[in-house]
């Protein structure tokens, strides 16, 4: 995870091992909850996380519920996402 102010300047990253190699989607996924989670302890207000998963992008705004393994990681992310530091998931084609 890379931390960029507004102007794209490196501000901070963080690396994390996982223990066991999830699906893609589901490594996506975790990745943002992971960064939402990073972001709120370090207290940011504004901001914008940007994934290159669409498939998570636009999960995270779907009013569809899923109940699998990847629904339940995506419902921590809006979890996050509703506390107050008020961010936003936009996807970033790479």
């Amino acid at each position: 995870m890379v931390l960029r102010d507004s102007d794209g300047a490196f501000l901070a990253c963080q690396t994390q091992l996982v223990a066991r190699l999830p699906r893609s989607r589901e490594g996506e996924a975790m990745g943002l909850a992971e960064a939402l989670s990073w972001l709120y302890e370090l207290g940011l207000q504004n901001v914008v996380v940007e994934v290159n998963a669409k498939e998570v992008a636009d999960a995270v705004y779907s009013i569809k519920s899923d109940l699998s393994e990847f629904g339940s990681i995506i419902s921590r992310c809006r979890g996050l996402l509703s506390m107050e530091y008020n961010g936003f998931v936009h996807f970033a084609r790479r």
